[in-house]
């Protein structure tokens, strides 16, 4: 019965995935405004950052699909 179940080993790191990554850096970047905002320096990040992080992440899962 051990050897059905799968190990963490099997398992992709989390900083090698494109989509994850991503994903946890919008997140982030979405926390700057208000924070920054709260400190009393207020800063936007740009909608362009947005977008090129959301392609990567896309692309991270049509990669993951055709593997």
């Amino acid at each position: 019965m051990a050897d059905e179940q799968s190990t963490v080993e099997d398992k992709k790191p989390f900083w090698k995935s494109k989509a994850k990554m991503s994903a946890l850096i919008i997140a982030v970047l979405g926390c700057v405004q208000p924070v920054s905002t709260a400190f009393g320096h207020p800063f936007q990040v740009p909608l362009w950052v947005y977008e090129m992080l959301a392609g990567i992440g896309i692309y991270g899962v049509r990669d993951a699909i055709q593997k």
